[in-house]
């Protein structure tokens, strides 16, 4: 598949301004450091975004590919005009190419690790207002190309360029961090990573932004616990994770609760869903948490994930609806359920 990672920033806190809620909630979904230093923002067109309000912050990915291209969309906003950073790729641990705005700039800096190679014409990048960036890279030490969009348009591009910074000939993970500046606070919100393998979602995605509904009914109730409410879809469908508060919990294999969703309204093309659950062991027995979309009444089960004695984040990204193996619909997506099973 070439759609990866889907990024909405919903689920981490409901207050503006406040830091992210449970204390860890980054964390369970990202690599991190400094999540006390993160900040809950008003989204660009609704919802919440994350805001980071110390240097010393940064939200990185799992890797996510080996395919020698790599493409990065979300919207951006600034509230000074002090040097930032956008958004960089890495090779494990090393950085390579990566976006900055300069101290009192309106431009995107293109680098290769700490080496300037570009900077683009007529980016535009103000303060206090949302653009929506765009970097696709493919990693050569001799051929590679890359190319910075803003809205939409071209801003900096380049072929037969080094872009590879470490050993390998491909960047397999993204990090959002602000800079060596204190006092920046950089916003992002609707993020995407796509590759380039794949026939769908291998190249730039354009403005695109990220919608979350959470369950509202019970469509199967195969989990023998369900606490404090009798509901069971009552126990799983808050906006802020709440932990042990409420919860559904079940040790019996292939048991499963589904539940149904809310709707979603006027969507344009959709590149793809994605379905997160918190989760966790609650005895000695090594389980794994099984994640099914169901669709046009059938099934579809996904191969299982291995769960741990802490709370973690499991997810299951899916570009296409299983039923008709074509772009899910705003119907299809308002019709369908989802839930989790137990394998032991």
């Amino acid at each position: 598949m070439a759609l990866l990672l889907i990024e909405g920033f919903e689920g981490f806190g409901t207050s503006a301004g406040s830091a992210p809620s449970p204390t860890d909630v980054v964390g369970r979904r990202y690599s991190v450091s400094a999540e006390n230093y993160m900040r809950i923002a008003s989204g660009r067109t609704g919802g919440y975004a994350l805001d980071f309000n110390r240097y010393t912050c940064y939200l990185e990915s799992e890797p996510l590919t080996t395919d020698d291209t790599l493409i990065w969309g979300a919207a951006f906003k600034r509230e000074t005009t002090d040097q930032v950073a956008i958004v960089a790729f890495y090779d494990g641990s090393q950085r390579g190419m990566n976006l900055q705005v300069a101290a009192s700039a309106s431009e995107i800096s293109v680098y290769r690790d700490a080496t300037l190679i570009d900077t683009s014409t007529g980016a535009g990048i103000g303060t206090n207002s949302w653009d929506y960036i765009e970097f696709k890279v493919l990693c050569d030490n001799t051929a590679g190309t890359y190319e910075v969009r803003v809205n939409g348009v071209n801003v900096c591009s380049g072929t037969g360029t080094d872009t590879q910074a470490g050993s390998n000939a491909y960047h397999d993970r993204v990090r959002l961090a602000p800079s060596d500046t204190s006092g920046v606070h950089p916003t992002w919100d609707d993020m995407y990573v796509c590759d380039s393998t794949g026939s769908v979602n291998n190249d730039f995605l354009g403005n695109h932004k990220v919608v979350r509904i959470n369950p509202d009914g019970d469509d199967t109730t195969g989990f023998g616990t369900s606490t404090p409410s009798a509901n069971h879809y009552e126990n799983v469908d808050e906006t802020i994770c709440d932990d042990d508060t409420s919860y559904v919990e079940e040790s019996t294999n292939t048991n499963k609760d589904i539940w149904t969703y809310g709707s979603v309204a006027s969507l344009g093309t959709i590149a793809g869903l994605v379905v997160r659950t918190m989760a966790k062991e609650t005895d000695a027995t090594d389980f794994e948490l099984i994640t099914i979309v169901e669709s046009n009444g059938t099934e579809y089960d996904d191969s299982g994930q291995a769960m741990s004695s802490s709370y973690t984040e499991f997810t299951r990204l899916e570009e296409q609806d299983p039923d008709t193996n074509s772009a899910w619909t705003m119907a299809a997506i308002n019709a369908a359920n989802f839930g989790v099973k137990v394998k032991t």
